[in-house]
């Protein structure tokens, strides 16, 4: 057995050959395997002994140069019975939880080599009928070793928050992009004991368990396939960790990377709102499913805006200077942290039945998108609010919006919110053009919004005694995280409301998101007890887009937004401007006979009340063109008006429920 000093030296020994082979042979070396997989075998024997066995080292050291390693200790296989092929295959994860496709950037991968004990290269072979898997030449329960290469930082718009990346000091690891596993074995079923060597110096942040450290070199607790791929890894240079909270049922951690030390926030004060988010979420759902919950934050101008939920973490990137400035709420980093927060509930651990598969291979039916993402947004925005993240007046302002873009959204007469999930993965990305024909990821406003009309209604029906927090505390903390997932349906998501007010859920249901509709219906804004009506003055969100983001939206008013340039974006149908041929990329260089600018963009619109038009002069190509838009309601922006016939129900549920 080794002690405490023997393993620290053992452990030191190991960081100082990784770093060795890795400069010499751009791999770790079979030596350096054995001796990490000795080591690793030495720790406290684990619940999945009796489990098949993925013995990981990953090669970190590389990321500056956008190249992550890993080796893979195994026994190959038994072949899956009734396969077209006789030998073991191993499978490169295709469908990963989170982004709802099979979009795991398998184009990076730059290298497969496989080995048996002696050293000796084993011939492998990519299945033609999916290239997400492998044949190897060597009969079954065959110690082998696989190694891998993978490219970073080469993200598509698919595959933002599960791919990896690598910069001179910060990384992102995602261990799907990097890892092999056994055909016909429950990813549940799995063990991983795994190691990772870092760039000399940098430090990380995850929610695996550390095991052992030393230097550069660090050990992991023994854990599910299926727990490990949920558990990415941050690290860098610049690096931070603040415990947020102690709660009666977690404790919550923030790990921040950045660019430059400069951009890591130092006040702690700055982090209040998020500790306020972490109080509020445990009073909203009445529990976890966690003991821990492990915030990962990017703090970057390199890897990109995005973010992914994990069962009891999250990654997140935003750009560098959010905390330099301050002002959270024009930046969204609010809505980010607190939407991939809320996942931990619904969507990790309360999933789709068929969303929840046995392994990385099984297509997954994305029905119900609307709940999983969609009440996800609705519940993320109320904790921003309810935390003092943002403000109740910035709340009721972002709503107005999103109802506005709901009604011009003319893709629902052909196609239901339903399609929208069944095809969620086809519809990021793809044109920009007419995009409020083609519909995108509905699911996620549209989901919000009858979330917030399923709690409008049980406050009505309740007398007040009710709402969609008792839902909350009831649904999404079923069975206490006895599992990774616990899977939910149509039936019971109905079921659970009528436990909270009788109602024909069924029924409004099926018209909101299985049938097309020619027009949004914002009846949601009446049972808040509002109007959803124009104002003619420029809403103080507009402000701030035009100030921070360089375009303006007309689209309640000529029906097109445009950037400070003069490049037109969204064209609404049936608007206006679609009227006189307007349409994505039309450049307009002039306003009523003067040079284009926003602000006389909008003084032409504000005087069409008495003009009755709106005169441009536009550049398309080479061609000039004279364009009079016949307009005369002056500006119009989207705002929400209370109704005095009607309670105010939206003061209710954006109050603070924490004491």
């Amino acid at each position: 057995m080794l002690t405490a000093q023997t393993n620290s030296a053992f452990t030191s020994s190991i960081h100082s050959e990784a770093r060795t082979s890795c400069i010499l042979h751009k791999n770790l070396s079979r030596r350096l395997l054995a001796t990490v997989f000795c080591l690793l075998t030495l720790a406290p024997v684990s619940v999945f002994s009796q489990q098949t066995t993925l013995k990981i080292i990953v090669d970190a050291t590389e990321l500056p140069r956008k190249l992550l390693r890993a080796s893979i200790d195994f026994s190959t296989p038994k072949p899956v019975p009734a396969a077209t092929d006789s030998r073991p295959a191993m499978l490169y994860p295709k469908w990963i939880p989170g982004i709802h496709g099979p979009k795991n950037p398998i184009s990076n991968l730059a290298g497969i080599k496989v080995e048996n004990p002696k050293g000796e290269v084993i011939t492998w072979e990519r299945d033609w009928r999916d290239v997400y898997r492998i044949f190897i030449d060597t009969p079954s329960k065959r110690d082998v070793t696989l190694q891998t290469t993978y490219i970073c930082s080469q993200p598509t718009v698919n595959s933002k928050g599960v791919d990896s990346y690598g910069f001179a000091n910060l990384g992102v690891v995602n261990w799907n992009t990097i890892l092999f596993y056994p055909e016909g074995i429950p990813i549940s079923d799995i063990e991983v004991q795994a190691g990772i060597v870092l760039p000399s110096g940098w430090d990380f942040g995850t929610a695996l368990r550390e095991q052992s450290r030393a230097g550069d070199t660090v050990f992991f607790k023994a854990e599910t396939l299926e727990d490990f791929v949920d558990k990415p890894l941050i690290c860098g240079e610049n690096f931070r960790t603040v415990k947020l909270a102690t709660l009666d049922n977690a404790e919550y951690f923030l790990h921040m990377v950045s660019d430059d030390p400069g951009d890591l926030p130092r006040e702690d004060s700055l982090l209040n709102p998020l500790r306020n988010v972490v109080k509020e979420a445990e009073a909203l759902f009445g529990g976890t499913h966690f003991s821990e919950y492990h915030y990962l934050l990017v703090l970057s101008g390199k890897v990109g805006r995005t973010g992914l939920e994990h069962r009891n973490s999250s990654f997140n990137s935003v750009k560098a200077n959010e905390f330099r400035d301050g002002d959270w709420e024009d930046k969204q980093i609010p809505y980010l942290l607190t939407h991939e927060f809320v996942h931990a509930w619904c969507g990790k651990y309360r999933r789709p039945v068929g969303m929840y598969t046995k392994d990385y291979m099984e297509p997954k039916d994305t029905d119900l998108l609307w709940v999983y993402e969609g009440m996800t947004q609705y519940l993320g925005n109320l904790l921003a609010v309810r935390s003092g993240f943002v403000t109740a007046e910035r709340y009721k302002e972002n709503l107005a919006s999103n109802m506005g873009g709901l009604i011009n959204q003319r893709g629902r007469q052909w196609r239901p919110l339903r399609d929208t999930e069944v095809a969620g993965y086809t519809l990021r990305g793809g044109s920009r053009n007419w995009s409020n024909l083609r519909r995108g990821q509905d699911y996620y406003r549209e989901g919000a919004a009858l979330a917030l009309e399923f709690d409008a209604r049980i406050r009505s029906l309740s007398d007040g005694k009710r709402s969609l927090d008792d839902f909350c505390r009831e649904f999404f903390t079923k069975g206490k995280g006895k599992k990774h997932a616990e899977g939910f349906d149509l039936a019971e998501v109905e079921q659970t409301l009528l436990r909270q007010a009788e109602f024909n859920w069924d029924s409004l249901i099926q018209i909101r998101v299985y049938q097309t509709q020619e027009r949004f219906d914002p009846e949601v804004i009446r049972q808040c007890g509002y109007r959803l009506t124009y104002t003619p003055e420029i809403p103080k969100r507009v402000k701030r887009y035009k100030r921070l983001y360089k375009f303006e939206s007309f689209l309640p008013s000529l029906g097109f937004t445009i950037g400070s340039t003069g490049k037109i974006g969204q064209v609404t149908p049936d608007s206006p401007a679609d009227d006189v041929g307007l349409y994505t990329g039309v450049e307009v260089i002039g306003v009523e006979g003067k040079k284009f600018s926003l602000s006389r963009l909008e003084d032409a619109v504000r005087s069409s009340v008495m003009s009755g038009k709106v005169n441009l002069l536009t550049l398309t190509g080479d061609t000039f063109k004279p364009v009079t838009i016949d307009y005369d309601a002056g500006l119009r922006y989207y705002t929400l008006t209370a109704d005095s016939n009607r309670p105010d129900l939206l003061e209710k549920i954006v109050a603070p429920l924490a004491k």
